[in-house]
């Protein structure tokens, strides 16, 4: 099932703003156990602010959009957020009619931007997609970080859903970091659900890195969605 995750969760008096944790992301609806190599690494995850979002159609063409301005992001948690400085950014998702070709076409652009004291701006705009037709699903992600350390993330994944209990996915990864190189990864994974609610993983993935040497393994989990 295709599920927004447009959030907002109080923890501790703050308002949390889900970051860069698209629809996909969320335990229960990730198909795989690991992350996107670029999760995190390019968007910040997670914001203190507020934000405004919201879903508007027309006919068989829809735009979501959400905006926020949040504390500038520190280099560990959001809980330790800058207050000296603001950040803003936000999406737009664009709905596509396809005319019965496909079941989903949704193209989606976003953007951030912060100054932090006594650094580079941090400007960054991302690329995604999501494509349906039957069991068949695409989902893929682009962006770039220009700052203090330039990055760039990208991953693919297909995936094939057998029947309402088992799907089986492919990722490829890369995500290139300005002074310590390029790093790439291949993931192949099967999802079981017994019931809608949970989730169990199972996959196997090749991890090449730039200055260490490469090294695969398996990886497994159990997501519960109450």
């Amino acid at each position: 099932e295709y599920i927004h995750s447009d959030r907002l969760t109080l923890r501790g008096g703050k308002m949390f703003v889900p970051g860069y944790a698209r629809v996909h992301q969320w335990p229960n609806l990730r198909l795989g156990t690991r992350n996107p190599l670029m999760y995190d690494q390019v968007f910040p995850e997670t914001f203190v602010g507020v934000k405004a979002y919201g879903t508007k159609y027309w006919d068989k063409f829809g735009v979501t959009y959400e905006g926020y301005i949040a504390n500038g992001v520190s280099e560990f948690e959001a809980k330790e957020d800058t207050n000296e400085n603001k950040a803003v950014g936000g999406l737009l998702s664009f709905h596509l009619p396809t005319h019965g070709l496909l079941d989903t076409f949704d193209v989606g652009v976003s953007g951030y931007m912060e100054s932090p004291p006594d650094a580079k701006r941090t400007q960054t705009w991302g690329l995604e997609s999501q494509i349906r037709k039957g069991p068949w699903e695409v989902l893929t992600e682009f962006a770039m970080r220009a700052a203090e350390e330039d990055r760039t993330g990208f991953y693919l994944q297909p995936s094939y859903r057998f029947n309402e209990r088992w799907t089986t996915f492919y990722r490829y990864d890369i995500l290139n970091i300005n002074g310590e190189g390029e790093k790439q990864e291949h993931t192949i994974g099967l999802n079981y659900r017994p019931i809608t609610d949970i989730s169990l993983k199972l996959e196997y993935f090749y991890s090449r890195q730039p200055q260490d040497e490469s090294f695969n393994g398996v990886a497994a989990s159990v997501a519960v969605r109450f």
